[in-house]
């Protein structure tokens, strides 16, 4: 209701002036439908009042202002919209009689979000593409009604300090999952010990926590106590932990088709299941995400049907079949992490018999230490004959350097500056291609295309 709103964020409507009722919210005029209101967000690119009447044209039935603007339209007036924003947000999410599952991690956020959307079945909300921020956590949470759903599963990604106290205030999770803590955003976190830091934040807030065992090393997952539920293949970490507090993870039958994954624990049903992909970065989350299914009452058997039914998010880990080549795209972003799982992924499902083209972009944000983790990252390939690699971006260097330590041939590589320069190479070559990097490089313009009409579907 409107009165709600204002007092959810101590705001005032101009003139007395209400909306009969409030649908829903945007923050982008073009996308305003009827009964919603739109948040005027002000940004150093754009102010937000300034789209207030194309807003209303479009359907907008009122707007969340800093200061009337003269249209006649119910405003909400605030002194900060953004702020006053995620406030509603978090009135939503105590309203909701559902159980909240935050994701957070310095890779596999999005995939384990996915897959726990589907094991929790179609009664759940899922934070839509990547809307994981300071904006798109409310622009998820104020979709929550406990009328349509039993579960939300919402995504939390931050880039600097602090950013997590905020998104975990608003999403006060009943269950969090950790995926990893890795390498990434470094240039404003610093050290991955302050990630770490700042992903535990999101645990903290948590009534059970699950993540793991690799985060075990971190103090700050240490001190989350009774409340973490650590999921470990590690026999001698397990040993050293309550029976309560451990999931022992099993992974056998490998094959290139997919794993068998056993989990054991004294806080949740036995549970096996032959997993659709064999990737230790993917069998983690998926570990990951049947625990916290598990923890929220999903029987086994429905797991095991739903899981029957899991696709790759699009252009993150999906393989495309265009003539004679296969390609392996996971290009939405990249850190250290996510790159060596995207080449144990690649590498497990390619053809054994063809040839493999590693394309690969800079890692951006990875601070002082970038050209060591390039570096580092390029030491992992072994090329076969026949096999090749392409670099992109101002980081190549590193990556070059690194496959020259491991003893690849010189000849085998080539540099480009831009993505667009690297087309010819990879258009020419047969064979299974891995394209990953980070989103300024949107290694994705590399796959083939049908004039205007885009890749082809394969």
């Amino acid at each position: 209701m409107p009165e709600d709103l204002a007092a959810l964020t101590g705001g005032s409507w101009a003139g007395d002036h209400t909306p009969s009722r409030v649908t829903g919210f945007t923050h982008d005029s073009r996308q305003a439908q009827a009964g919603e209101m739109f948040v005027a967000l002000e940004t150093p690119a754009r102010d937000g009042h300034d789209f207030i009447p194309a807003a209303r044209e479009a359907g907008a039935a009122s707007a969340l202002v800093r200061a009337e603007v003269g249209e006649d339209l119910p405003q909400l007036v605030v002194p900060d919209t953004l702020e006053a924003f995620q406030k509603i947000a978090a009135g939503h999410r105590r309203d909701f009689a559902g159980k909240v599952i935050g994701v957070t991690g310095s890779c596999g956020k999005t995939s384990t979000k996915d897959l726990l959307g589907l094991l929790l079945g179609e009664r759940t909300l899922r934070t839509e593409g990547n809307l994981n921020n300071f904006l798109g956590v409310p622009l998820t949470l104020t979709r929550l009604d406990s009328a349509l759903y039993d579960h939300a599963v919402v995504e939390a990604g931050i880039n600097e300090p602090g950013e997590m106290t905020t998104l975990a205030a608003m999403i006060e999770p009943d269950i969090a999952i950790i995926t990893c803590v890795a390498p990434a955003h470094l240039e404003r976190l610093g050290t991955v010990e302050r990630v770490a830091e700042e992903k535990a934040l999101l645990g903290r807030s948590a009534r059970r926590v699950i993540f793991p065992g690799a985060c075990w090393q971190y103090a700050p997952f240490r001190d989350l106590g009774a409340r973490a539920l650590v999921v470990t293949d590690d026999p001698d970490l397990a040993r050293t932990l309550p029976d309560e507090q451990c999931v022992v993870s099993r992974m056998g039958n490998v094959d290139v088709g997919g794993c068998r994954l056993e989990l054991e624990s004294a806080a949740l049903p036995a549970f096996t299941c032959e997993l659709p992909f064999n990737s230790p970065g993917m069998v983690s989350n998926a570990a990951l995400a049947l625990s916290a299914a598990l923890l929220c009452g999903v029987s086994p058997d429905l797991l095991r049907e739903r899981l029957s039914h899991w696709r790759a998010s699009h252009h993150r880990g999906e393989w495309l079949h265009c003539g004679e080549q296969s390609f392996y795209i996971d290009s939405y972003n990249a850190n250290p992490a996510s790159m060596a799982e995207a080449m144990a992924a690649f590498e497990a499902s390619a053809p054994a018999d063809k040839p493999r083209l590693y394309v690969l972009g800079g890692m951006k944000e990875l601070g002082v230490e970038s050209y060591r983790y390039h570096m580092e990252t390029g030491g992992r390939i072994r090329l076969r004959e026949g096999d090749r690699a392409v670099l992109i971006g101002s980081e190549a260097d590193g990556y070059r350097d690194g496959l020259l330590k491991a003893r690849n041939p010189a000849g085998s590589l080539r540099l480009f500056t831009e993505t667009r320069d690297a087309s010819e190479a990879v258009k020419d070559f047969s064979g299974a291609i891995m394209l990953k990097g980070s989103r300024a490089y949107a290694l994705e313009s590399l796959l083939p295309t049908m004039g205007k009409g885009g890749a082809e579907r394969c």
